[in-house]
């Protein structure tokens, strides 16, 4: 009875190891976000649209595309030659680096454009944005921006336009004294304070 025991039980670990090795070894594919970025840009120019996100399909062992999920895993766009206008990439999935025994099976879109414009920088005032009214018999005599400028880089057509930048809303509603506020300034995604 003893050796048959000890033959079941063996029998037992080797299938639950067996089990194990499947799971782990077990072979699937996950679509994974992964950023776009943006080197080497020279310093005249300015992406004017955001790249966004790459969907790449990732294959491997179920243990190892779960850990993958928490690494820096990025796409990376070397523009050290670029010149203003449209520039259009075909993305290669070989360019993006995954552990050994995962591999990269495709990545959606296959293709960006980017779009670059010379960079300007230019000071612009700042206007206070009030919204809302003092109590009864009060009013808004004076509205003192400290800075009262600031300089803003991005794509020119956007900041040539540009003649003041509003800060976000400041509520006045049913004051009836002198108010010091830190607001932000609305500032489009493109634009960067300098």
């Amino acid at each position: 009875m003893g050796k048959y025991a000890l033959v079941v039980g063996i029998f037992f670990v080797l299938i639950i190891g067996v089990g194990l090795f499947y799971f782990l070894e077990k072979v699937e594919d996950v679509v994974l976000p992964i950023p776009v970025r943006l080197e080497n840009v020279p310093s005249d120019l300015v992406a004017v649209a955001d790249v966004g996100i790459l969907d790449v399909r990732v294959r491997g062992p179920i243990k190892l595309l779960g850990e993958i999920k928490g690494q820096d895993i990025h796409y990376t766009i070397d523009l050290s030659k670029g010149t203003p206008g449209l520039l259009p990439i075909t993305v290669s999935k070989d360019a993006i680096y995954v552990p050994s025994k995962l591999s990269v099976v495709s990545v959606q879109p296959e293709s960006l454009t980017i779009n670059f414009e010379k960079r300007l920088d230019k000071k612009i005032p700042i206007v206070a944005d009030l919204c809302g009214t003092p109590s009864e018999g009060y009013v808004v005599s004076r509205v003192v921006v400290t800075p009262s400028v600031v300089e803003l880089s991005g794509p020119y057509a956007v900041i040539d336009r540009l003649t003041a930048i509003r800060t976000t809303p400041i509520d006045v509603n049913g004051l009836t004294a002198t108010i010091k506020k830190k607001v932000a300034l609305a500032i489009k995604p493109e634009l960067h304070v300098e």
